[in-house]
This record gives structure tokens, sequence and C-alpha cells, in this order.
């Protein structure tokens, strides 16, 4: 196929300069024969691209109503790249991907953002997977986040212009490299061919520019290399690269939560609209959002118009995704080293290891257990609630402050009652721009110590996270979606440690949080009662205390007999998708 195409290329440029010096008139007569004669060959070069992209991928092939072969599990064959167009190390969600990747490919790389985070301790051991072949299994391709000039970092526009040119430079030199230094790094021999990257999994959000510069990359990667190249001229038979794409969120919402102009916002969601319908999979984190993606924007309008519920559900969100089956939705689930946690292993290895993370002055533990660390005094046992937020602008903590303000007033009003309320130990975790905010918040409302205290930190360590979650009494998330479709992965590592989640409420989330798993709220003046009632000390002369201790105790242990891990959703769900099926 190259050999003929050059072959007319060459009888073309003959054409063409004898024809421009016999006259004009013949030379645009034989130009305009030459188009013809070109647009009819890529025409059909184009549809045989399409055909062996089908026959070649059983995942393309599905998606078309064709019958495709069964994807052989591609351990020691073949290798995926994970793109991510942010902070790696704080997309956990991606980096469990990459593990799960790696129990079936030969090679993983990793491309996207550097900001001095660590990745989490079980990607940092994928090397040690069997059976080892050498050489690591991850590589990293992580770039430095540009720096914008002084001169641009007033205005929005200018600076984004700016990151987004760096973001594409830098990027598309990082995915690049990866495809080919895997394919270099095959095994020597007859079979060096299957030695090659057969799918590049991409987070989304962000969708633009990372989105269409992986699939630019892919469309010529698959094009000229391995459709023309290899399978034209040299025989081979490399499969096509396919593009998944997971969509955790829409793009546009979050420019529009963040007052972004409303023009740039319409911009974006026609970018990310044209970019995810061209992938080749998706996989999504809750059914209403599959729903939302395979359904039109007038679809969405009728579905606001039946239920109340959807009122604020954007008609934009419709992406008329089609066939149905290109979709698959993956819940979000915790990984195995999230699971319920002593207290006393939080005061003695993790506040010891996180400096940042402070202990009330008056929550002291006393005694020994049986493994010869320290027991928590039973007298009156602290509330320990724990949060995580990325400290985004979907996240209002500024209705937990009002919260604990209302819950204060209701320690102290029961502190001479035979039934006194427990004091309240909040641990919030994360990182980003609105933490300060919070901080101050909190200041300012003057919190009596000895009743409430609040702790801020970023913890580094993913498995100090889980021991953090899992030694509370009960987790707290005021992720408010931007959209109203995805599902905070939040509560999802919160149900993997075995607490109940008490979650701020819209639609998509019932399909996390029900009434055995946790408890929901709208507001402030709807929390602070939950609140309130979890406070009440064991039961002793009260009924609504033994309610209470009774109810928490009752989801707890719901909670922990119905938790579910990552690595079962994802071989069920996702390893179909990623070509990781069994024959």
């Amino acid at each position: 196929m190259i050999i003929a195409l050059l072959c007319l290329f060459a009888v073309g440029a003959t054409a063409v300069a004898a024809a421009a010096a016999a006259g004009g008139c013949l030379c645009l007569m034989v130009l305009g024969v030459l188009a013809v004669v070109v647009l009819v060959t890529a025409r059909g070069v184009l549809r045989r691209y399409r055909q062996w992209r089908g026959k070649r991928s059983p995942l393309l092939a599905q998606s078309d109503g064709r019958a495709g072969m069964s994807m052989p599990r591609a351990i020691h064959d073949a290798g995926a790249v994970v793109v991510v167009g942010g902070d790696f190390a704080r997309s956990p969600r991606m980096q469990y991907h990459a593990v799960s990747l790696a129990q079936h490919f030969r090679w993983i790389g990793c491309v996207g953002l550097d900001f001095g985070n660590k990745v989490a301790e079980s990607l940092r051991n994928v090397d040690s997977i069997p059976p080892s072949v050498g050489e690591p299994k991850v590589v990293y391709a992580l770039q430095s986040a540009p720096v914008v000039p002084h001169c641009m970092r007033r205005n929005w526009i200018l600076s984004t212009a700016y990151r987004i040119g760096a973001f594409v430079i830098s990027f598309a030199g990082a995915l690049t490299s990866e495809l080919h230094r895997q394919r270099r790094s095959g095994p020597a021999g007859a079979n060096s061919q299957t030695a090659c990257v057969t799918h590049v999994l991409v987070q989304s959000p962000p969708a633009a520019p990372f989105l269409h510069l992986v699939l630019a990359v892919a469309f010529f990667e698959n094009f000229f290399y391995r459709f023309l190249w290899q399978h034209g001229l040299r025989g081979r038979e490399w499969p096509p690269l396919v593009v998944v794409v997971d969509v955790h969120n829409y793009g546009f919402t979050l420019l529009a939560i963040d007052k972004r102009p409303a023009w740039i916002v319409s911009v974006y969601h026609l970018l990310e609209r044209w970019a995810v319908r061209r992938c080749d999979a998706m996989l999504t984190v809750s059914h209403v959002m599959k729903d939302a993606l395979v359904s039109s924007p007038e679809g969405i309008k009728q579905r606001r118009a039946a239920s109340a519920a959807m009122t604020s559900l954007d008609p934009r969100c419709g992406f008329s995704l089609s066939p149905r089956s290109r979709v698959t939705v993956l819940h979000d689930a915790a990984p195995d080293f999230y699971a319920p946690c002593e207290r006393s292993i939080l005061f003695k290895d993790v506040l010891a290891a996180e400096r940042e993370l402070r202990a009330p002055p008056w929550y002291h533990m006393n005694g020994r257990d049986a493994a010869g660390g320290c027991q928590e005094a039973r007298d009156a046992p602290p509330l320990v609630i724990v949060s995580s937020t990325s400290w985004t602008a979907d996240d209002d903590y500024s209705l937990v402050v009002q919260a604990l303000t209302i819950v204060q007033s209701a320690i102290v009003a029961a502190k001479d009652s035979p039934t006194p309320l427990r004091r309240v130990w909040l641990i919030v975790t994360g990182k980003g721009v609105t933490r300060s905010v919070f901080e101050q918040q909190v200041e300012a409302a003057r919190f009596d110590p000895q009743l409430i205290h609040v702790s801020t930190a970023y913890l580094q360590s993913f498995n100090n996270y889980a021991r953090v979650l899992g030694a509370a009494d009960v987790g707290l998330c005021v992720h408010r979606s931007s959209s109203g479709l995805d599902l905070p992965m939040k509560c999802v590592d919160m149900l993997g440690c075995g607490i109940p989640v008490i979650a701020l409420d819209y639609p998509a989330l019932a399909e996390l949080i029900h009434s055995e798993s946790g408890w929901t709220f709208t507001d402030a003046a709807s929390l602070a009662p939950i609140l309130v009632n979890l406070l009440q000390c064991r039961p002793v002369v009260m009924a609504d205390s033994a309610s209470a201790q009774n109810e928490l105790t009752t989801k707890r242990h719901y909670v922990r007999s119905h938790r579910q891990q990552w690595t079962s959703n994802w071989e069920r769900s996702a390893a179909p998708v990623l070509g990781c099926g069994k024959e």
C-alpha cells in the first residue's frame, strides 16, 4: 500500500511538471484529475484503515456491533499508558488503575504533572509483582508544572493559554516517548512486534487539551505507523492503539462553578464533548453519569421535567453517545490497604510520622493493650470525625463551621445534665487553595478548645491516610458535585475503612450512601442535629442516648460487612474494556 501511494505521487508529480511546461489550462486539468484520484484513493485507504481497526481491535469491533475476537491476557506481551492532566500523585483512582493494569501488562507508563507529592505505596511496590521481567514495570514521565511569566499572571485567559501551550509541548513529547520507549524495550526475536502499547487510559476532567492531544497522537500512531508503515510495508500485525477515557465529572461544570466567563464555559463544553465522543471506550463513576452521557440534551430536559431531584442537571451534560455498550460504569472502591484500624495505632504510629497532625491536648491514651500499645481512655471518649478534601470550590466547609457552632451550644447546654454530650475532634485532611480560608473561619468561630478541636493536615502517605480514616468514628463529606452526577471518592475511602459517612446530599449520591451506610444533609441546619445525636454518651439513663449509640454501631457493622474492594470491581468492570479479559 505504501509503495502504491509513493508510485502514485511520483507519477502525479511528473504529470504536473509536464503539463506545466505545455500550458496553464492543461496543468489545471491534470491537477483536477489528480485531485479526484487522490480523494478516491484516500477514501479507500481510510475505509481499509477502519476495517483494519475493527478487525484487529476486539473492543472496537464489539462497539460497532460486530463480533470480535476475545482479547487475550496481555502480560509479557504489551504495554499501557495512564495519562493524568494534573498532579498524578493526587489522582488516586488513576494510580489504582495503574496498579491493576500492572497485573496484566508488561509495561505501564505514567504521564502527568509532578507537584512534589508522593504516589501511593501500592504503586511504588508494583515492581515486585511477578513474574519479574528484569526491568521496571512502571515508567514515570511526570512533567513539572510550567511557570507563568509575571506579565501574564493577572490575566486568567493569558495565563491559561500559556499553560495550555506549555502542557501540549511537554505532554506530546512525554506521551510519544512512552509509546516508543516501550516498543524499544520489547523482547528481541520474532515476537518483538507484540511488545507495543495497546491501550492509553486518560482521566477526564480535564479533557482539554490533554484528551485532544492523546487522540491526535493515537491517530498518527495508528494511521501512519501501525497501519501504513507496519501493516502496509513490513507486513507486521500491530494492534491499534485504543484510547479509553475515564470520565470522573464534566470539566465545563467545574469552570462554571469557578465563575469563569460563560463563553469560555461554552467553548470548553464543545471541546470536551467532541473529544469524549471520539474515544474508543469510556469508563464512568456512576450509573446516572452513564445515562447522561448517552442521553441527548433534549433527553436531559425531559428528565428534569419528570423528576424534581434532577432540576439542577445541566442539559449540556447530554453527550448523545452511541452505542450504549461503549460506556461502562466502574464504581470507585477502596484498595485492600483501606481497612478498620485501632485508634492506638493512630497515636502510636501515625501521629509520630505525620508531624502536621496534632491530637487535642485533652485527648489522652492510658493503659496498655495486649500488643503493648496504649489504650483509649474509656471514661468519656470523644467523637472522632474525619473528613478529606482537595480544598476546591466544590467543597464548602463554611457550613461545617456553622454546624459546629450549633453543636458547641448543644454541648454547653447539656454539660450539667445526667447525659452530657461528648467532645468533638474533627480531622480534615487534604491540600488546596481554600484550606487557609477554612482555618481562618475556624479561628474566627472561637470554639472552646476543651469541647471542639479541629485539626487540618495533608498526609503524604496513603497508608497513614487510610489509618486515620480507619481509626475514626464517622466520616464527613461536604463534596458539592458541580454536575450532580459524580460520586465523591472521599466517601469511598471512608466506607472502605469501615466507617459510616455523613455526606452532603445530591442526586447521584444514592448510589453510594443510603440509610444503612450513613446520613445525608443539605445544609448546616440539617448537619448539626446528626452530629448532636452522635455526641450523646453511652446509654445510662436516657433511651434516646441508647438509640443514638445503637444507630452508629449498627451502621458501622453494616459498612464493615458490605465493604467492596477495588480489585474485584476493576476485574469485573474495567478489565474487559482495557483488554485484560480472559479468553
